[in-house]
């Protein structure tokens, strides 16, 4: 893309409602600054055409104001962040010069012509250097007074955007936390709700039912199983985040309730990378998916079956794979369609475009899951969350 058609893209994107008010702002400048250039020259017993001062404050004005929306542009582009104020700053002290250049440029044209469509003629050198400014500089007055004459603008312009661009990302951030909230909410509702759905619950009771009189043991490990999700969804309802380490445990409590449930048609691999223990992740987000797993992986057949849960960390990411078998295309939808979606939907809230969930089929009998979620970004977000 050229930098003209560049320039037109800028333009393009500002509204109405925009031009309206930043036309007002400079016509508003150039009348209060040819005021000020007409009293100074008065006062100095200056001999000057009055309204070549104000062509001249109009041109200077206006041209300022066209260049406006492509210096904010810029400035949108150059973060203020703590760790980019270096940088950003010595990119607007460099771009001073090349921005006062095509300022310098662009002015002295208008003027120029529009000098020409009312005398007919073009302004004189004798006439440019008549300025009033360039009789007080004694030493190269073109050089200082053209240098450093719109650098006050210039920097209120700066301070302009980048205020607004502070308002409005803290306005943006605020809308954000409010939908995050509103979805955590929501969230953990849904898991109180649908976490240990009623099937689950009735197939526990009735296998402690059935085992107590068996096998004391056994029951009582599937009791204290059970106390430990219960316990645990009740904890998550005011702690959307957890260490990774403490939702395996109970995950892991989980899936030892569902071996106890089906026997030898069930195995489980966790295999957890020690360096993801402490990593933050949003509460209860495996278990809806194991639950899943379990009900279309393992419950559609008698054949035994093998539902595996690791992690690692590659590149400041958790890597989380979920896999389990699959019978028929439709279980894949129907295992991991509505969770899926939940949890793509619950991450993007949560992370924007820096987590991502992929479905992958390994081959004709097992299906993955996988889930990245950015590490560093967790604990950022850990200290915000958990205050609310």
């Amino acid at each position: 893309m050229s930098p003209l058609s560049s320039l037109l893209t800028i333009y393009s994107k500002i509204s109405k409602k925009q031009w309206f008010y930043w036309s007002l702002f400079y016509v508003f400048l150039w009348v209060v600054m040819s005021l000020i250039e007409v009293t100074d020259l008065q006062s100095k017993d200056i001999t000057f055409v009055t309204w070549e001062v104000w062509l001249d404050q109009f041109c200077w004005s206006i041209c300022f104001g066209l260049l406006t929306p492509w210096l904010a542009y810029l400035c949108q582009g150059w973060s203020l962040e703590k760790d980019q104020i270096p940088s950003t700053t010595l990119k607007l002290i460099l771009l001073y010069v090349p921005f006062k250049i095509i300022y310098m440029i662009i002015g002295g044209l208008t003027k120029q012509l529009l000098y020409w469509l009312i005398t007919g003629s073009f302004i004189s050198i004798e006439t440019l250097l008549q300025h009033r400014m360039y009789q007080i500089l004694d030493v190269n007055p073109i050089l200082a007074y053209q240098i450093l004459d719109v650098s006050p603008l210039y920097l209120v312009v700066i301070f302009i955007v980048y205020t607004k661009l502070y308002f409005k990302s803290a306005q943006q951030e605020q809308i954000k936390n409010a939908q995050l909230e509103v979805e955590l909410q929501k969230t953990r509702m849904d898991v109180l709700r649908n976490q240990l759905q009623p099937h689950f619950l009735f197939n526990t009771l009735n296998l402690i039912s059935s085992t107590m009189y068996r096998d004391v043991d056994k029951a009582d490990s599937i009791v204290a199983r059970l106390g430990d999700l219960l316990r645990y969804s009740l904890a998550t309802e005011q702690k959307p985040f957890v260490a990774l380490k403490e939702e395996i445990q109970v995950m892991t409590s989980y899936l030892e309730i569902a071996k106890l449930r089906f026997g030898d048609r069930l195995t489980t691999i966790i295999n957890i990378a020690p360096e993801t223990n402490d990593i933050m992740i949003p509460a209860m987000l495996q278990q809806p998916l194991l639950e899943n797993s379990v009900k279309y992986g393992i419950e559609p057949s008698d054949d035994k079956g093998e539902i595996s849960l690791t992690t690692s960390l590659e590149k400041s990411e958790l890597i989380i794979l979920i896999t389990n078998p699959w019978h028929q295309p439709r279980a894949q939808q129907e295992s991991f369609g509505i969770g899926l979606s939940n949890t793509k939907n619950r991450l993007a809230l949560i992370y924007e475009n820096l987590a991502s969930v992929e479905l992958e089929t390994t081959n004709d009998e097992q299906i993955t899951l996988q889930i990245r979620i950015p590490a560093e970004q967790s604990h950022s977000l850990v200290g915000n969350l958990n205050e609310r």
